[in-house]
């Protein structure tokens, strides 16, 4: 019972404090939070206290397979298709490869990039393939759509179109909370640390937090590593990434534009996609020696190694290197 009366405050964004907890039954629980919702309260006492944030971290890791088999990158590669051709469907109405005829209308169809050929190159998708020609040298295992006609089993491409970071995407903040980013400290990636007036409540009726439990270190991370930081009001997505070698800002952007991180076949660490770029992150942390700051239709990149370090205002997305 305790455990469901928990589970329901929770999922409502608020704490109970031991006391009050012991006396509380199910439907006195739904009243309390009702009135504390109108009174924009995230902490429910026996007695009226000072209201606190609640912070949530998430961290995704991959699982990488230890031996990959060739069936392995065959789900793989259709895993990467299938996930991106989703995002693709809403920017366009496409047929798959095998139902283009031959048409002087414009059509559309979505598909993974084979091979360059002498005037375009080969796209396909699970029902066959097809060359286009065009002008465009998009990369092997890209997924793209593309608009044009049809002529003698080939399509003259008009566009291409990536699926890209959609236009009506809003980036998020989380106020009086920093990140510090870094790589050099001692089993340490990115701490999370207390900003004015911001209060973590990081377990159920703790009320007395020092110093040191008010910074909270996500460690462990492997290579790409997704991270959510919630409050009961906002929430944030992260991405960090290391490609293994010095990239320009020109490929990160790539990287968004096509929703996916792209590593060299030997880099896929399974059938799974790890390098899907879904959601779209708020930040996009890229541990690479070349150091940079952009940003990219709502979305802070930030590029650096040691011993250079990044500390990063949530509330503003000011972004500070510094050296550690």
């Amino acid at each position: 019972m305790k455990e469901e009366i928990v589970r329901k405050a929770l999922e409502a964004g608020i704490l109970l404090t031991p006391g009050l907890l012991e006396t509380l039954n199910e439907e006195k629980l739904e009243e309390m939070i009702k009135e504390a919702k109108q009174k924009d309260k995230t902490v429910l006492t026996e007695r009226e206290r000072p209201t606190k944030s609640r912070l949530i971290i998430k961290v995704k890791r991959v699982v990488p397979k230890a031996k990959l088999k060739p069936e392995d990158f065959t789900r793989y590669y259709n895993n990467k298709y299938e996930g991106i051709k989703k995002l693709l469907l809403k920017k366009l109405d496409a047929v798959s490869i095998n139902k283009v005829g031959e048409s002087y209308d414009e059509i559309s169809i979505i598909g993974m990039v084979k091979e360059p050929t002498p005037r375009g190159f080969v796209l396909e998708d699970p029902t066959g393939e097809i060359e286009v020609i065009s002008n465009k040298e998009p990369e092997a295992d890209d997924v793209i759509g593309v608009k044009g006609t049809s002529r003698e089993g080939k399509l003259i491409e008009k566009e291409i179109i990536l699926p890209d970071i959609p236009l009506d995407y809003r980036s998020k903040k989380i106020k009086k909370l920093s990140l510090l980013l870094t790589t050099s400290l001692t089993d340490k990636a990115m701490a999370l640390t207390q900003a004015t007036n911001f209060t973590l409540i990081p377990k159920l009726g703790d009320e007395n937090l020092n110093e040191k439990e008010k910074e909270q270190v996500i460690t462990d991370f492997t290579n790409p590593t997704w991270i959510t930081i919630s409050t009961p009001e906002d929430e944030m997505n992260i991405l960090v990434y290391s490609p293994g070698e010095e990239i320009e800002q020109k490929q990160v952007i790539d990287y968004l534009r096509k929703r996916h991180l792209s590593p060299k076949r030997n880099k896929i660490l399974g059938p799974d996609d790890y390098f899907f770029i879904e959601p779209v992150p708020d930040i996009l942390w890229l541990i690479s020696p070349k150091k940079f700051l952009e940003n990219y239709k709502g979305v802070t990149i930030i590029s650096f190694e040691a011993p250079d370090a990044a500390r990063v205002n949530l509330g503003t997305r000011e972004v500070e290197f510094k050296r550690v």
